[in-house]
């Protein structure tokens, strides 16, 4: 296969992974070891393409994200829900900066993804059968300490498999949000986290990109905006209506599929590393 061709697909497979509660880490590693993308590529590549992914979501809530910021001047609630996503990004910020590496050594592996896609599943499956009532509104207005406890859950997304999105949905719909407002406010909780992130990283590889990249990357990170800020719009309209159970019962299909194949050694823990 090209590497064009594994450009495009992984672009595409980041920009519908990152945002649906499915994890984007989880696929990417799985997509980037049966793709076959060069190794000397790959960090900068996956970088890049969530790079994409982010600013679909800068464009998607670019107005919404300006007027929010212009109304913290005079608007409390404002200054208070930007309070609330500094404090819930925290833990997760803290965490991932001090255990990054250890990480990435010793928990990107098939096994460990397909077990977190397992429990995660299962627990998408309970969360949304739970009733739930909404407290806060379609503008998330949760105080700190509600924040503080979404972040918390949050910190569990830094092992591959979990997915951001969905401990952070989880989390809001544990402190009162509705599964719309939960959703929504994982979006807003994304654009610091991932955004710091992929600048950070963005730093470490930069040195290492020669002219003869450029192309591909580029090419990578275009497909994963594009269909990245499709998603964007499609997951609220598809939580509203469906709820979380559909990605519930896909990433324990996936997670059992994963298992098989790593287990036959189809995929094995050397080939992600």
């Amino acid at each position: 296969m090209s590497v064009a061709l594994a450009a495009i697909l992984l672009g595409l497979l980041e920009g519908v992974s990152e945002f649906l509660p499915i994890s984007s880490t989880g696929h990417l590693i799985v997509g980037a070891s049966l793709l076959n993308l060069p190794p000397a590529l790959r960090g900068s590549f996956e970088i890049t393409i969530q790079a994409g992914a982010v600013l679909a979501l800068l464009l998607h809530y670019g107005r919404d994200l300006a007027g929010s910021l212009w109304a913290m001047r005079h608007d409390s609630q404002a200054r208070q829900f930007w309070a609330g996503i500094v404090v819930a990004s925290l833990p997760a910020g803290l965490v991932g900066f001090l255990l990054r590496d250890w990480i990435k050594q010793t928990l990107f592996t098939p096994t460990v993804v397909a077990l977190a896609l397992l429990v995660g599943g299962v627990v998408l499956l309970l969360t949304d059968r739970r009733p739930r009532r909404q407290a806060a509104g379609t503008n998330a207005q949760l105080s700190l300490r509600q924040a503080l406890l979404v972040g918390l859950v949050q910190t569990l997304a830094l092992i591959p498999g979990v997915s951001r999105s969905a401990a952070t949905i989880v989390g809001a719909m544990q402190v009162g949000l509705d599964r719309r407002s939960a959703t929504r406010y994982s979006f807003w909780l994304a654009i610091p986290l991932l955004g710091s992130a992929t600048l950070s990283e963005m730093v470490d590889v930069a040195g290492r990109v020669t002219t003869a990249e450029l192309g591909i990357l580029f090419l990578g990170c275009a497909v994963s905006a594009a269909v990245a800020w499709l998603a964007i719009a499609w997951l609220l309209q598809f939580v509203s209506r469906h709820g979380l159970a559909p990605f519930g019962w896909y990433r324990i299909g996936f997670g059992l599929l994963l298992l098989l194949v790593t287990q036959t050694g189809i995929l094995t823990s050397t080939s992600v590393a």
